[in-house]
């Protein structure tokens, strides 16, 4: 983490620490459960997609790890 950070491929403005617990902040909120997921879905009038709750998180880690 803090070599990305020194060679500018992710913020150098987070703590090493408080990124990962992010990152792991998102990558845990994957695991919703399907019938809730579903719920939500059903209520905005999108699919619920596995494949597009992990792009989700993805782009979600992109954007907070970019460099300002």
């Amino acid at each position: 983490m803090r070599r990305g950070q020194r060679e500018g491929y992710i913020d150098p403005g987070w703590s090493p620490v408080h990124l990962v617990v992010l990152l792991a902040g998102i990558a845990k909120s994957m695991e919703a459960p399907v019938a809730f997921a579903r719920g939500l879905a059903l209520r905005t009038g999108t699919a619920d997609l596995v494949a597009d709750r992990r792009a989700a998180a993805v782009k979600a880690a992109e954007q907070l790890i970019r460099p300002a």
